[in-house]
């Protein structure tokens, strides 16, 4: 499977150069990431592909996200981005921390979801009192 995005993308918007473990590590995470985004396009009722097709631009936000849920994972292994919020008391020997990702999981937020067009708002309304032809 064609992934969104290339180990290379990644190594350019992390700044880092990758061992090879860590590059075959990142081309499963990759090819999992582009499967989770069409799953995701799928259960919303709508294609990937075919939106792609018709707004070549958004490729490159699919790119976008696609990296950013891998460097979620990669994050989550490295010990200096494990809490998304520490606090530390030295009276009394009081700490706690928030993790930022536990388990390494690979995921969307909010924000991508709908950043790639798979949440969009909708209203609608629901006749409280009769059938509407009052």
């Amino acid at each position: 499977m064609d992934s969104f995005a290339s180990v290379d993308n990644v190594a350019t918007y992390t700044g880092k150069i990758y061992t090879e473990e860590e590059q075959s590590r990142i081309t499963i995470l990759l090819e999992d990431a582009t499967g989770y985004i069409k799953a995701k396009a799928v259960e919303c009722g709508k294609d990937i592909e075919k939106m792609i097709a018709e707004k070549p631009s958004l490729a490159y936000v699919v790119k976008m996200v696609c990296i950013n849920m891998v460097v979620r994972v990669l994050d989550a292994s490295n010990e200096s981005s494990l809490f998304s919020q520490e606090s530390q008391t030295a009276g009394s020997y009081t700490w706690s921390g928030t993790y930022a990702n536990p388990g390494a999981k690979l995921y969307m937020s909010h924000a991508e979801l709908k950043d790639i067009g798979l949440l969009q708002q909708s209203a609608g309304f629901t006749e409280m009192y009769g059938d509407g032809d009052d």
